[in-house]
């Protein structure tokens, strides 16, 4: 690197599997309010297809990609640090930056020669949205959790004088919490500037608190206090004062939450069960009113034909009535008349006879 042309701030953001999300992360440090950075992209031998489509010929402002052999997230980046500038913010490529995150912090460690790295507030998106914030970062604390947020401006210095990221790690992610505590044991200090500068994608397979989301802890902190015994020896009730502040508050935000449910929720799940009971009760008698109206519509049909059928008869009739009556002013009826007369006289005739006979 040029130390004429070399920017200020190196802006680290290893790629393993996050390419489709690698666009967004990029975005959002070229849209710094502070333009004195570069973006140096690290191909961790991903084996994902579309971070290696993604990453083949990627071409942004500002921006270099190196590749690497998969040794994990920590050699990823400790490969970026041997010629990244004078500040490094370690970006993962789902997450992204505040605009006026990088202008914040360098004007913090331009002012303070004694602070080695600068953190703030982080909000989570995606999937679950909360506001993750700490404002302590000395070493009680971060000795009960990680405090630090994983884009904190530090000091190239500061890094390199513990040894860069451990990479042997229990799990990725892990040596973000390690390099904080190793960085602020060795006297180096930190602040966190009280305001939202991080935003942290939440996906279904993001792990860490910001997410609410936990794998075990165990190995971690197993790693962890064996790393650092004396720490933990030094600090071991402090730590557990912390811990014991935290159980509390979590007791009082549950307690806060039960009351919550059933002085508010609960009460108003009740009226909406209510309402939809009314609401389902109409609904019956909507569909009953349609069935009958069906059934109505069913007989208006059987009443329409059976009137047609009727009209039908009433037509005929008519026209019957009609033919009789030509007939009977037609000249043959009129002539044949005496005949009809006779036979209806000779019926009549033959009738008598035979009543009478059947009485003798």
């Amino acid at each position: 690197m040029n130390p004429v042309s070399a920017p200020s701030v190196s802006v680290i953001v290893p790629c393993g599997t996050a390419g489709r999300y690698l666009d967004e992360a990029v975005e959002s440090v070229l849209l710094q309010t502070f333009q004195d950075f570069e973006i140096v992209i690290v191909a961790d031998g991903s084996t994902d297809p579309e971070t290696r489509r993604v990453l083949a010929g990627y071409r942004r402002p500002k921006t270099r990609v190196i590749s690497t052999l998969h040794h994990g997230v920590a050699a990823a980046k400790n490969a970026a640090i041997e010629d990244a500038a004078g500040y490094i913010s370690s970006l993962e490529a789902a997450d992204k930056l505040a605009p006026t995150f990088l202008e914040r912090a360098t004007g913090v460690l331009g002012s303070n020669p004694h602070v080695a790295f600068v953190s703030g507030w982080l909000q989570t998106f995606g999937e679950e949205e909360r506001t993750w914030k700490h404002d302590r970062c000395d070493l009680t604390a971060l000795l009960a959790e990680c405090t630090v947020a994983g884009p904190a401006l530090v000091r190239k210095s500061a890094v390199l004088a513990v040894g860069g990221f451990d990479e042997h790690m229990p799990a990725p992610g892990d040596e973000q919490w390690d390099l904080w505590i190793r960085v602020v044991k060795a006297g180096f200090s930190g602040v966190s500037i009280p305001e939202v500068l991080f935003y942290r994608r939440c996906q279904a397979d993001s792990i860490g608190p910001s997410c609410g989301r936990h794998a075990s802890p165990v190995p971690l902190l197993r790693y962890l206090v064996d790393k650092h015994q004396e720490a933990y020896r030094a600090h071991a009730f402090d730590v557990l004062l912390m811990k014991e502040e935290q159980s509390c508050d979590l007791l009082k935000a549950t307690y806060a939450l039960d009351r919550q449910v059933s002085g508010w929720l609960e009460p108003m799940v009740q009226r909406r069960r209510q309402e939809l009971n009314r609401l389902l009760a109409k609904v019956d008698t909507i569909r009953r009113q349609v069935e009958d109206q069906k059934r109505l519509q069913h007989l208006d049909a059987a009443l329409n034909a059976q009137r047609e059928q009727l009209n039908g008869v009433t037509r005929s009739m008519i026209d019957a009535e009609q033919e009789l009556s030509k007939l009977r002013a037609s000249l043959s009826w009129q002539l044949t008349a005496p005949l009809r007369y006779a036979k209806d006289t000779a019926a009549r005739w033959l009738r008598s006879a035979r009543r009478g006979a059947s009485g003798r």
